[in-house]
């Protein structure tokens, strides 16, 4: 498998060819690595892409015009390999168009492009996606990377917490067995602070829809070390880890799972993205120390 390194005086970031993932973001700085590093024991995978879909689907199968496709949990693009277009010392860009492959899983024409930007303290990615059709397209997209919590070996994961860039007030949106059930349940009340534990999430992932925050930090009193997770073009946020797992994942979604109680088309699903013609669909993340 492919993979090339990117950095400068203070970051060193590596890229897999496979779903264009980010597999290491290091700060030069204080000698720590920021992603979690894919220990199988847990979860076997860093910050894969999700294209076409978000989430899981019934039955494992989508409904495009009257035809079903099957289609795993989060799609195909965090498992196919990405073109590399053009690299430099600081930035990469990856492209990946539909095929043969993809056209069996989903019927429509698409160009998938990642393009990774160092920062200074941290990288920058920019998604855009094209429509080549003369036809509308359907999709959601998403983001799903996770950071090693503790960031700071020596604390504890109860010292760290996530603090919202503004004062939210949001429901949790339910999930049961990784379907939304369509129930919501008031969650943040006037207030930026969730204080991270395993208890969290015992019953799944934290769902919130069109948050006022464009930034969320993972962080400690106790610690120096901090993550800013900012996020642009996305309508929910999602915040998961698996049972005493030591990472936590925060997810910008343009979509979500499906609802168990009430199948739908794929064109008719909660978060699915309509392109039109030629047209650009563009949304970006950066992961700031």
């Amino acid at each position: 498998m492919s993979q090339i390194l990117l950095e400068n005086e203070f970051v060193s970031v590596k890229i897999n060819e496979k779903g264009a993932e980010l597999v290491s973001l290091f700060n030069k700085n204080n000698d720590t690595e920021y992603l979690w590093q894919a220990d199988p024991t847990y979860w076997a995978r860093n910050a894969p892409i999700l294209f076409p879909i978000v989430g899981k689907i019934l039955n494992d199968k989508i409904k495009i015009k009257g035809q079903e496709y099957e289609m795993g949990q989060h799609g195909f693009a965090r498992d196919l390999c990405h073109h590399l277009v053009e690299q430099s010392n600081s930035s990469a860009n990856y492209q990946l168009n539909d095929n043969e492959f993809t056209k069996s899983k989903y019927p429509f024409a698409f160009e998938l492009h990642t393009q990774y930007e160092l920062l200074e303290n941290g990288i920058q990615v920019n998604y855009k996606i094209v429509n080549p059709s003369v036809e509308a397209i359907y999709f959601s997209f998403g983001n799903h990377p996770a950071f090693n919590w503790p960031l700071n070996k020596e604390k504890s994961k109860a010292a760290y917490y996530l603090e919202f860039e503004s004062l939210e007030t949001a429901d949790r949106i339910q999930f049961e067995n990784g379907f939304i059930t369509g129930e919501k349940n008031p969650y943040l009340k006037n207030e930026k602070v969730i204080q991270l534990s395993d208890d969290l999430f015992v019953n799944d992932a934290l769902i919130f829809k069109d948050l006022n925050s464009t930034s969320i930090i993972l962080k400690s009193d106790e610690s120096k070390e901090k993550l800013k997770v900012s996020f642009q073009g996305y309508e929910y946020l999602g915040i998961w880890t698996k049972p005493e797992a030591p990472f936590v994942c925060i997810e910008p979604w343009c979509g979500i799972a499906d609802n168990a109680n009430k199948p739908l088309t794929f064109e008719e699903k909660m978060g699915v993205q309509k392109l039109d013609s030629k047209k650009e669909f563009l949304c970006q993340v950066s992961y700031t120390f």
